[in-house]
């Protein structure tokens, strides 16, 4: 079965019951946010911010479902998005979820232009129902957002073992978590990588290896058809078991140009993480699967993991954490602490690197 999405347009949070009331943790939380998103000027003060927005309450009938919020992009800078879930009949406390503006296609691209602004998805499981609202001072509020529910549905396209070769690590394709490839808007485009990109999706790390095909599925759906991408926006995502999992559409090997950095993506590869690896260490199956991961790609694509990249306009390291090149706090400070041994272990041995740059039989020397 195919994902199914269901929209639910916010309204006037007097139209909802118990949407309104903002404990000061809720008023603190939302000023903070607003800080990375806006110019100092901009920023709503905690005192001033109140709920701009509300859904009514969203029945959830699936396992695992996906929640965001989309709005029109250009308005809603310093938006505020919380949820909150219906479990054994009882709802949980109101909850933040990230709305990263540094994700997403590169502006003066083509799938800019189709984009919606939006919070990142939110991986809920075992809810009956979910409900989001919007904070924010009012001066930006977001126009037209929209509560987006994704159910992944479920796939019988499961072989057991990932594709591999001598060098490739073993990557799990994209219909092995069951992709529906009539969602994608477009065909994909091409461009170079001088480096990678490393995120977290910033969903449970409880999550089952039964549940991660479905994860990736409501994902998926969510870029598509919630944020207007072409696709789902990172290359490649890692599981908390150490699985690679092939992202967008176009070839592991090629320089498929992706949604996961923002201005960055032409010259880049992204790889994301399953799980809030701000609030989590890191499993070190994780860490050695973007090792390998990264260390594959640098051989095919001719960068050095361990060093300097010229990435869009910014010097770089060639491997780096989102926030090293936009206002975020992506991948989380635990995933970012473990950069420094990914790319370690992603460059190749000094014998190897003396093998590759050595001139052959009746080539000049330039070293």
């Amino acid at each position: 079965m195919s994902p199914h999405n269901t929209f639910v347009d916010l309204v006037a949070p007097t139209l909802v019951p118990g949407a309104q009331a903002l404990a000061r943790a809720d008023r603190a939380g939302a000023a903070s946010r607003a800080v990375a998103a806006t110019a100092s000027s901009a920023r709503p003060a905690a005192p001033s911010v109140r709920v701009t927005g509300a859904s009514r309450v969203a029945t959830v009938s699936a396992p695992i479902v996906v929640v965001g919020v989309t709005w029109r992009e250009g308005t809603g800078r310093a938006t505020s998005v919380q949820y909150r879930a219906r479990t054994m009949g009882r709802w949980s406390a109101w909850s933040f979820i990230d709305a990263d503006p540094e994700h997403g296609p590169d502006r003066a691209s083509a799938e800019a232009k189709t984009a919606r602004a939006g919070s990142d998805p939110l991986v809920v499981a075992d809810a009956t129902a979910v409900q989001v609202r919007t904070l924010g001072d009012g001066t930006l509020a977001p126009a037209q957002p929209t509560l987006m529910v994704v159910d992944p549905g479920t796939s019988a396209a499961a072989p057991p073992a990932g594709l591999v070769s001598a060098s490739r690590p073993v990557i799990y394709t994209r219909a092995q978590w069951g992709a529906d490839e009539r969602l994608r808007r477009a065909a994909p485009a091409y461009g170079a990588v001088k480096g990678a990109f490393v995120h977290h999706t910033v969903n449970a790390n409880s999550y089952s290896a039964s549940q991660v095909p479905a994860i990736i599925r409501a994902i998926y759906a969510y870029h598509v058809k919630g944020r207007g991408w072409d696709d789902i926006g990172y290359n490649f995502l890692i599981d908390r078991f150490g699985r690679t999992w092939e992202g967008r559409y176009g070839g592991m090997d090629k320089p498929v140009i992706g949604a996961h950095t923002l201005d960055h993506n032409a010259y880049s590869f992204g790889a994301s993480a399953i799980g809030n690896f701000d609030v989590a260490a890191v499993p070190s199956a994780m860490t050695a699967a973007f090792t390998r991961l990264i260390g594959w790609k640098a051989q095919i694509h001719q960068f050095r993991p361990d060093g300097i990249s010229n990435i869009s306009g910014d010097t770089l390291r060639s491997v780096s954490g989102h926030r090293d090149a936009n206002g975020t706090s992506c991948p989380g400070r635990y995933l970012y602490a473990r950069l420094p041994t990914i790319r370690a272990g992603a460059a190749p041995a000094p014998e190897a690197a003396v093998a590759e740059h050595r001139p052959r039989r009746g080539q000049p020397q330039s070293w």
